[in-house]
């Protein structure tokens, strides 16, 4: 574990000082680690916007785009149309020292359709089932499929998980470090 642990209890004095500090620090404690869950919240929402920004979440790449949708799009950057998904990455609060880190389920798109959902394609991919109706409209956009295609398969481009794995190790020794920080306080 991160930070001096062994100096918090080098005298029997301080041990004697922490053990007075820990009653009734119920209430400190509790704000100590909300805290610390509120600050790793807010730096992996930061990291999950420059991932995207970047094309890379976590230092993975993202799948590159179709070439029907590049030339859609004028872009081949992926998960960057408009920016709202992007922007819309925040930390939630869902109960004391939980936060949950990505797009909330009321957010909306400019169409009004839920955020959430495009959200979850980009990160899961998805199998969408071609319909006479989607043939016709692909076929009449210019991309036009073959006759025995069932399916259109948009792959993950995952955006968080990678961003969370890649951190780990940040965000036990960000939480970690503050905790020492309030013990050592505590022993002086």
């Amino acid at each position: 574990m991160p930070g001096p642990w062994y100096k918090v209890f080098t005298t029997p004095e301080r041990a004697r000082r922490f053990a007075a500090a820990m009653v009734g620090s119920k209430l400190v404690l509790r704000q100590i680690l909300d805290n610390s869950a509120k600050r790793a919240a807010v730096f992996l929402a930061a990291e999950v916007r420059t991932g995207i920004q970047r094309q890379a979440p976590g230092g993975q790449r993202f799948v590159p785009l179709h070439e029907f949708t590049k030339a859609k799009k004028g872009s081949s950057k992926a998960l960057i149309d408009t920016g709202h998904l992007r922007r819309s990455i925040k930390e939630h609060k869902i109960s004391h020292a939980a936060y949950l880190v990505g797009v909330h389920r009321n957010t909306r798109a400019a169409t009004g359709d839920p955020l959430v959902n495009i959200a979850a394609v980009h990160e899961f991919g998805a199998h969408i089932r071609v319909t006479p109706r989607m043939r016709s409209y692909l076929h009449a956009q210019g991309l036009h499929l073959k006759p025995d295609t069932e399916e259109v398969v948009i792959p993950p481009r995952p955006y968080l998980f990678p961003t969370f794995h890649a951190n780990r190790g940040r965000i036990e020794r960000m939480v970690a470090d503050q905790s020492f920080a309030w013990f050592e306080a505590a022993v002086r």
